[in-house]
């Protein structure tokens, strides 16, 4: 098991260095201090540190003790509880990622609500009044605080020519 989290530690830290190296290709503004690079750097930043903490403690561990643990398995068929949260995690996943692909073509202000009460769903959320609601009222949240605040423009795809 321990093998299992160095590995993955491993994994993690040449993720976060694509994901750093990611952010150069960001559009820049000038005299904006903190751009649209910020986050995602200091996301990435987080993710090595934690992935290097897992990968050490995990070496310290196998050269005082060993490895004799097996790493578990988790089946994405089975027909248990952690199956099923396992499906609905991967579902989710894809969800955002196909979320990010449509923000170019059919534009944030579409594609986010539909994401989010999708996502609502498949979180248990069965009160579609308050979905509704809750989709549309986040995404115009957070489009106006990047916009309006933050000066940071949200992909608008075929709508860009109304807003601009």
């Amino acid at each position: 098991m321990k093998k299992a989290n160095i590995i993955a530690g491993i994994i993690g830290m040449l993720f976060s260095g694509y994901a750093w190296a990611y952010t150069y290709k960001f559009k820049q503004f000038k005299n904006v201090p903190v751009g649209p690079e910020f986050w995602p750097r200091a996301l990435a930043i987080g993710l090595f540190f934690l992935c290097a903490l897992l990968v050490a403690v995990n070496v310290v561990s196998v050269v005082k003790h060993g490895d004799k643990t097996k790493a578990p398995t988790i089946n994405i068929f089975a027909k248990t509880e952690e199956g099923r949260n396992l499906r609905k995690m991967l579902v989710a996943v894809a969800v955002t990622v196909l979320l990010a692909f449509l923000w170019q073509y059919i534009g944030f202000l579409i594609a986010t609500p539909v994401a989010v009460f999708f996502l609502q769903w498949l979180l248990g959320n069965k009160n579609w009044k308050s979905m509704i609601i809750y989709s549309v009222a986040v995404t115009a949240v957070v489009f106006c605080v990047f916009k309006f605040l933050l000066g940071i423009s949200m992909p608008l795809g075929f709508m860009e020519y109304w807003f601009y």
